[in-house]
């Protein structure tokens, strides 16, 4: 710290922990699957699922969103509300 003291040049990075992202692997279908349907059950709509799992890990949206609806029609859950 001390050696900063002066008049600091340039640009300082400071990395103080992970992203706290978590770095479980998406390679096993049944989980996605399983992650998608809690979800749903919590009443997230598949449009929000998928633009969420997409950014969080990597998959594409349009094939999160099937996977969403395909999750729907077979377990019966009743569409979100809109609002």
């Amino acid at each position: 710290a001390d050696r900063f003291a002066g008049d600091a040049k340039g640009e300082v990075t400071i990395v103080i922990g992970g992203s706290g992202e978590s770095e479980e692997t998406w390679d096993d279908p049944a989980r996605l699957r399983e992650v998608v349907a809690a979800e749903l059950q919590r009443g997230r709509s598949a449009k929000e699922i998928a633009t969420y799992l997409s950014r969080v890990i990597g998959l594409g949206r349009k094939l999160l969103y099937q996977l969403a609806l395909e999750i729907i029609a077979e377990q019966g859950i009743p569409p979100t509300p809109r609002g």
